[in-house]
């Protein structure tokens, strides 16, 4: 027998409002209560494996084969970045004067086609002399995930989840 039954009154819309938004709350951690392997461990699985075997994106979809959006890799690829920008300094200093700004240090809009153009040439080399650019060095960006339910995915996991038992709040209709 419902509240409303028994002759409980309805809720108001405040405190189905305050229940939604605990339920908003407890949901992601009774979910992660349910799995034995916590989301860091479950994402490092995961990047693991596609890192492996060079997977850079997977779609994920419900029971139903509905296309509910995708996991993608991200980062792993190589970047220049200024190592030691006093070292730039000092051979802008030298080799491009009129990049200089009077707080010593080099226009980040330079700095950033030093970059582009070491990124492009997989060398930190300027392109205008051919000479080396000391303080540029590449690193290898952290990998990642990146998740992007699709348009649609909101509301087809609304009605999975409206379709189980697993959220049946009293007094509150969806």
């Amino acid at each position: 027998m419902t509240d409303e039954e028994k002759g409980a009154p309805a809720p108001t819309p405040q405190e189905n409002a305050r229940v939604s938004l605990l339920a908003g709350k407890l949901l992601p951690d009774a979910v992660k209560d349910i799995y034995s392997t916590p989301a860091a461990e479950a994402d490092a699985a995961l990047l693991a494996w596609m890192v492996e075997t060079g997977s850079k994106s997977i779609e994920v979809k419900s029971e139903q084969g509905d296309l509910m959006g995708t996991i993608s890799r991200t980062g792993g690829q190589s970047e220049a970045f200024v190592k030691d920008e006093r070292v730039l300094l000092v051979w802008c200093e030298v080799e491009h004067p009129e990049e200089i700004e009077t707080v010593k240090r080099v226009r980040p809009a330079f700095v950033g086609k030093l970059l582009k153009d070491a990124a492009e040439n997989d060398e930190a080399v300027d392109v205008t002399t051919g000479q080396a650019v000391p303080g540029i060095e590449f690193r290898t960006k952290d990998y990642g995930l990146s998740r992007r339910p699709n348009r649609d995915a909101k509301s087809k996991l609304k009605t999975l989840v409206l379709g189980t038992n697993l959220v049946q709040l009293p007094g509150v209709k969806p």
